[in-house]
């Protein structure tokens, strides 16, 4: 171990200089070229499909926000109930109890797997290789 070893301040370490053994290696990254469908409920363009939900087909999509304001004038809710977004293409109704934990009441199955595979291909299809 080196006795006199000063070390910079934190945050402001100096960055290794790449030894001449060390190469560079160029990857190529493919690019999505951004999909735009148009959704199924509010007739507007979808600009992020990160955002979007496929709707019963392949190839037909709605806003994330969308689906909730459809879940949500479809679904009675109590006082302290909303609908809330549980994974793997499934929504439920959660209930807030009085010690701030949330309590599921009803899984509403929205997304098949098979859709969420359809959506995958769908974006992959979209990118393009360099």
């Amino acid at each position: 171990m080196a006795k006199n070893r000063v070390l910079p301040e934190k945050g402001k370490r100096k960055r290794k200089k790449r030894s001449s053994s060390q190469k560079r290696f160029d990857i190529a990254v493919p690019t999505v070229n951004e999909p735009l469908p148009t959704c199924v409920l509010c007739g507007q363009v979808i600009d992020t499909i990160a955002q979007a939900i496929c709707e019963g087909q392949e190839g037909r999509y709605s806003h994330f926000d969308c689906v909730l304001e459809k879940l949500t004038s479809q679904e009675t809710l109590g006082e302290n109930q909303k609908i809330s977004y549980v994974g793997q293409g499934n929504f439920a109704i959660v209930e807030k109890g009085e010690d701030g934990y949330y309590t599921l009441v009803k899984k509403i199955p929205y997304e098949s797997v098979s859709e969420f595979q359809a959506m995958q291909r769908f974006v992959e299809e979209c990118k393009d290789e360099k």
